[in-house]
């Protein structure tokens, strides 16, 4: 569920805008992340749907899975971005960074042609 978070700060990289970066992201990350949501959510059924000896222990434990996951899913891929974009106005312009390190490569080379 991290990875999405890391995706987004990878794409920042680029000149693109906040917005883009957010859909870009997203659109790398979403099936990953709802095929590991679906797939343990689907696990964890059968402990909620438990009966018999034990039952109340594995239902608990199937329902924190279930709920754990749901509540991950949701901050993965809605807040997470509303984060990122509250946060990205305090930052620097898309690709600054790089083109700080250009001019900087630059002014370098021309030293050492001096």
């Amino acid at each position: 569920m991290g990875q999405f978070s890391m995706t987004i700060s990878a794409v920042a990289g680029s000149v693109l805008s906040d917005n883009q970066h957010i859909r870009d992201a997203l659109r790398l990350r979403i099936r990953p992340v709802m095929m590991t949501m679906v797939s343990t959510v689907f696990g964890g059924l059968p402990l909620i749907l438990t009966s018999g000896a034990g039952a109340e222990a594995r239902i608990a434990v199937g329902w924190v899975i279930v709920g754990g996951l749901g509540f991950a899913t949701v901050f993965t891929l809605f807040l997470t971005p509303v984060f990122y974009r509250w946060i990205a106005v305090w930052g620097a312009d898309p690709g600054m960074a790089a083109k700080r390190l250009l001019h900087e490569t630059q002014d370098s080379a021309q030293i050492a042609a001096e």
